[in-house]
């Protein structure tokens, strides 16, 4: 072979590396996750070094081809004073309300068996506090009621729910989830400052007229943006603070001496809920294209990994239930595909600004329910439904 054309044969065999090299380099890749689980103790006291813990930056949104709109099928608006927590189960929903007029704090059991009619069929006239957050066990919800604590009440009829126990606590009761004989509490003062103390208590609710606690783990110094979830099988539970960009793990396998496992970078963390072996993300990264809905596997509760996540716009309020998963993003709720996912995809939308502040979203089935308070013109309960599979 010529120099001349030994040097042609060089350049060309260059030129297709370069083009090989550039295909890669622009290939959309699978989401891959470099989070983990790392020993409180190693942590430094300094800023924590996000880069070192974040996936890789996802693709925007991925639209189902033929998106769904949910519609409407039903609307509860007999709520003059705000709707707050909310709970589904079988046929009833449980809704927190504030009366106006009377500032009661109530809850009403609403008849949802036909979603085009829910009608209201028993009520508790005065919490003594707002029922920021719902939890149905058995015959009893469990009510993160504010100023009152933890409010047990008997649901075993639906038309007469009565108060059997209360918890009282230091500080106001914001979250609560229960897990086999144990209720998990997020505990501050809800109109304090952001130097407020925050908690986690834990009781045994294993009877539920006499609540008893069994520790109280304090966990940060802000009171205006945390989350809680937990895991399953009651082994670990999870807090979001989107003041300090973290989401806590506590190891809870002893009930009575919690201890925080890990602090996970997550940055703008605003809500957390488990669906099965997964937990679910909301986030509002300030000024930042992060991704908004992450799906952790918590198949080892106390070592999360990240399985995939999506960009949608900031995200104030996620939940699940079976293969869907549902986002507000602040202008519109979103329904999203996650059987597979690091193919997590929005497959139906709804438009839901006229609803003022969202407060809840709680799947069941078919259905998503929502509650809502400083809405035009009413503060009321919604039923959407969101389509065939």
């Amino acid at each position: 072979m010529t120099p001349a054309a030994n040097g042609a044969s060089r350049l060309l065999l260059h030129v297709l590396l370069l083009c090989v090299v550039a295909q890669l380099a622009f290939r959309p890749a699978h989401r891959q996750s470099r989070i983990a689980a790392q020993p409180l103790e190693s942590r430094p006291s300094s800023a924590l070094d996000v880069k070192a813990f974040l996936p890789i930056v996802a693709d925007a949104v991925r639209i189902a081809e033929r998106e769904e709109a949910m519609r409407v099928v039903g609307r509860f608006d007999d709520v003059d004073g705000g709707a707050w927590g909310l709970e589904v189960d079988g046929a009833y929903a449980y809704l927190g309300q504030l009366d106006r007029e009377t500032g009661h704090r109530m809850m009403a059991v609403i008849d949802v068996s036909d979603p085009s009619t829910p009608r209201r069929v028993g009520r508790v006239s005065d919490l003594g506090g707002i029922a920021f957050s719902l939890e149905v066990v058995g015959a009893y919800v469990f009510s993160a009621a504010g100023s009152a604590g933890l409010v047990v009440i008997d649901v075993s009829d639906p038309t007469l729910p009565r108060v059997v126990s209360t918890l009282d606590l230091e500080l106001d009761a914001f979250d609560v989830e229960v897990r086999g004989p144990l209720a998990f509490v997020l505990e501050f003062e809800v109109d304090g400052s952001y130097s407020s103390d925050t908690f986690v208590l834990i009781a045994d609710v294993s009877e539920a007229t006499q609540p008893v606690q069994l520790a109280r783990l304090p966990v940060s110094g802000n009171a205006h943006s945390l989350a809680i979830a937990a895991d399953s099988s009651g082994r670990a539970v999870y807090v979001g603070d989107s003041y300090l960009d973290e989401l806590l793990v506590i190891d809870v396998r002893d009930a009575t001496r919690p201890e925080v496992q890990s602090r996970l970078p997550m940055p703008g963390v605003r809500d957390l809920k488990v669906t099965g072996d997964r937990l679910l993300i909301a986030s509002t990264p300030n000024g930042r294209d992060d991704d908004n809905v992450r799906i952790l596997d918590i198949s080892e509760p106390l070592r999360p990994h990240e399985l995939g996540a999506l960009t949608i716009g900031q995200t104030y309020i996620v939940a699940g239930e079976g293969s869907y998963a549902y986002s507000f993003t602040g202008s519109g709720l979103v329904a999203i595909d996650i059987s597979r996912p690091l193919d997590a995809h929005v497959v139906a939308q709804a438009d839901v600004t006229g609803l003022g502040v969202l407060w809840a979203v709680r799947p069941s089935g078919n259905l998503v329910y929502l509650s809502s308070h400083g809405g035009e013109p009413e503060d009321e309960l919604v039923i959407l439904e969101r389509g065939p599979p």
